[in-house]
């Protein structure tokens, strides 16, 4: 394509720190730039910790300090405007935007551009069932959602919700479900760890979860699954990877000294390089109670690791089985086609060490499940046959499908 017939296209985001909207952005921009003039436009750019293979243009407008209403539409106000200069100045084509925040200025900027929006998380999907949720955010992100020209959603549970919540046409709404870079993550898999981490994972088993500390990792059912473990087999260890977010680490840390298993919990902080953890490790638990379509057990698979995952909604069940029912409701475990999943996950908030849920405990049976040899080997290779349909080359493929406006 030569480049004077080359769309002009802005990836959308509010910034470039850690998370799964803000290393899709990163992938497409390198990815995209042989067929489009790419631009990558910020809200603020203090931080960035992901590479682009493009310009990026900050508007210069990070999230205000003040939590409260009027601060907060004040800086729509001002996003909404800087982005609109940069739309006439750039001559726009097409905007893509990733997240809540990013989609309302793409929306409200107007202009001639196409509108494509992202919507990466089932808990984001306003399903109008708190007061809030009803008289405001519902109606805003149902009018940006029948404003956008293209909807892509990462889960096709999130895209048949919003077509029944939402009223949408389903062929305006899109399932991309997230494409990885299988290649270097085996690579990087193969680095080896510095001395002290090498007797950290010379335990015999080790379970290895990763996610920035927010709530919907549910890491409150992780620790008590892990506390029943414990008391079955005692040569286990816990590790996670992750950021702090709103002091829910100092949380977790309180319920592991509760339930007395600190000692066997690992906490590594974010590692720029994951997979070199998870190919040390047994396997891969997941205990999330809401998620868009999680990167980290594709990529947790894609090393080889066997997996124990949470129902949650949405992702793992369309990632652990290529036939999947999004409708089906099941208690306790079930042997997946890839997996092991275990039922949904309470979503309210429990660090009483004294209260175990039956979705601890199911989790817990998850994992002891893993712990027979012949159940892992047999996972480690579906693990690693089904991450192979998350590569790049098909994901792509579908990313210049939608982005193509006869």
């Amino acid at each position: 394509m030569g480049s004077h017939s080359k769309k002009n296209i802005v990836l959308l985001i509010p910034q470039l720190r850690h998370g799964g909207a803000e290393r899709v952005v990163s992938r497409l921009s390198f990815l995209l730039t042989e067929d489009f003039n790419i631009k990558v436009v910020v809200f603020d750019d203090s931080i960035v910790t992901y590479k682009v293979g493009c310009e990026v243009i900050s508007l210069g407008v990070p999230s205000s300090s003040e939590n409260n209403v009027f601060s907060k539409a004040l800086n729509v106000i001002k996003r909404v405007l800087k982005y609109k200069k940069i739309k006439r100045d750039n001559n726009i084509d097409i905007t893509y935007s990733f997240g809540d925040t990013a989609n309302i200025v793409n929306i409200f900027s107007k202009g001639e551009d196409k509108k494509l929006i992202s919507i990466r998380g089932y808990k984001r999907i306003r399903t109008g069932k708190t007061l809030i949720d009803r008289l405001l955010l519902k109606p805003i992100s149902v009018y940006i959602c029948n404003k956008a020209d293209k909807v892509v959603s990462v889960s096709e549970l999130i895209t048949q919700t919003l077509i029944k919540e939402y009223n949408l046409p389903s062929e305006k709404v899109y399932t991309i479900h997230n494409g990885y870079d299988l290649d270097t993550i085996r690579e990087l898999s193969q680095e080896s760890l510095n001395e002290a981490e090498e007797k950290i994972f010379e335990k015999k088993n080790v379970i290895i979860s990763a996610g920035t500390f927010r709530h919907e990792k549910g890491y409150w059912h992780l620790l008590k699954a892990f506390s029943i473990v414990l008391n079955k087999k005692e040569d286990m260890l816990l590790v996670i990877l992750g950021t702090d977010f709103n002091n829910n680490k100092e949380k977790v840390l309180n319920l592991a000294k509760q339930l007395k298993i600190e000692q066997s919990i690992v906490f590594l902080g974010y590692k720029e390089n994951p997979y070199k953890y998870f190919s040390k490790s047994n396997m891969y638990v997941l205990s999330s109670v809401f998620e868009g379509f999680p990167n980290a057990l594709v990529e947790a698979m894609s090393c080889g690791l066997p997996v124990v995952a949470a129902d949650c909604p949405s992702g793992p069940r369309e990632i652990l089985s290529s036939t999947f029912n999004i409708n089906e409701e099941f208690k306790g475990i079930k042997y997946s086609e890839f997996g092991i999943l275990t039922q949904r996950m309470s979503a309210k908030e429990n660090y009483e060490p004294n209260i175990l849920e039956k979705d601890d405990i199911h989790l817990a049976e998850g994992i002891i499940e893993l712990l027979d040899e012949k159940n892992r080997q047999e996972f480690s290779k579906k693990s690693l046959q089904r991450s192979n349909d998350f590569g790049y080359s098909t994901w792509l493929l579908k990313q210049k499908d939608i982005l193509s406006f006869k």
